[in-house]
Parts: structure tokens; C-alpha cells; sequence
């Protein structure tokens, strides 16, 4: 029981180092093209190597339970999303909460991050994603299957996942 304690402890100050690396350090850090390159990177990343990690524990599965791992790693890690799905064919998610606000409120660029992995899901369950309305305004090709849609309403960052309307 006390090593359970200890490792959860030791994974909260692993976990806290990332994210103020991640969400407050590099963002404050980077230029325009910084920018670009690191969420290329972000999606590369996403639809890669952590989509097959998902894929190792939960199997093949389709793209909603794909993204749905994704956010209940962070409720695992004390950092849950708030999301309401709207539909699952076609995908419609809205997260109404992100936990890493207290980090983009001052600095949008943050989303960065947070916007190329959940980018590089959709890549990888639908073969292609738009961006639109983050740091970076708009990434990814006009008939891309999937977009990431981000918007501010008041103090909360509202991020949409869908399937475009156009496929």
C-alpha cells in the first residue's frame, strides 16, 4: 500500500514537471515556425506512438473509443477532461473543459500541444485532419476527414472533434 502511495506521488511530480515543460516553458519559448514544427511533431507523435500504445491496451477499436482512451488517460493521471459527445457517427465530441487552462489562458500557444495530439488521433483513425481556430488559426488540407475545431467562450477553451461534413 505505502509503495502505491510513493509511486502515485512520484508520477503526480513526473506528471507536473511535463506539463510545466510542456504548457508553460516551450510555448513562452517559441516563434511562429517553432510553432508549426512542434505541432507536426505533436501529430506525428499522437498518430503514431501513442496511438498504438491505446491500440496495445484497449485492441483495435473505432475512432470514438480511440479518442475516448485518450481522454481517460488524463482523468487516470488527475487531469480530466470535460467533454459531451453529441454523436458517434458521424463524430461530434466538444470539450468544454481542458485541464491545462490555467496554462493556455495566458498563453494560447499552449493549445499546441494539446491540439496535435488529439489531431494526430483523428489522422490516425481517419487518415486526415484539419486544425482550425488554434495557435496556429488553420493546419491541414481543406478536405482533410477530420477537424479540430477551437474556440474561446469566456474562461474555457472549447475544442470540437468531427468528422467533416464533407465526407
Amino acid at each position: 500500500m505505502v509503495k502505491l502511495m510513493i509511486e502515485k506521488e512520484a508520477m503526480k511530480i513526473m506528471v507536473s514537471s511535463l506539463e510545466e515543460l510542456v504548457f508553460k516553458y516551450l510555448p513562452s519559448k517559441m516563434n511562429a515556425e517553432d510553432l508549426r514544427k512542434a505541432l507536426e511533431a505533436t501529430i506525428e507523435w499522437s498518430s503514431n506512438s501513442l496511438v498504438e500504445k491505446l491500440k496495445d491496451i484497449i485492441g483495435e477499436r473505432d475512432p470514438f473509443t480511440l479518442i475516448k482512451a485518450y481522454f481517460n488517460f488524463f482523468k487516470l493521471i488527475g487531469r480530466p477532461f470535460e467533454y459531451e459527445v453529441k454523436s458517434k457517427k458521424p463524430l461530434e465530441i466538444i470539450i468544454k473543459r481542458c485541464p491545462y487552462g490555467e496554462f493556455t489562458r495566458s498563453n494560447p500557444i499552449a493549445c499546441a500541444m494539446c491540439l496535435g495530439a488529439l489531431a494526430g488521433l483523428l489522422k490516425e483513425a481517419y487518415g486526415s485532419v484539419r486544425i482550425e481556430g488554434g495557435p496556429l488559426l488553420v493546419y491541414g488540407p481543406k478536405d482533410a476527414k477530420a477537424v479540430v475545431m477551437r474556440k474561446r467562450v469566456g474562461d474555457s477553451c472549447v475544442i470540437s472533434l468531427s468528422q467533416s461534413s464533407a465526407h
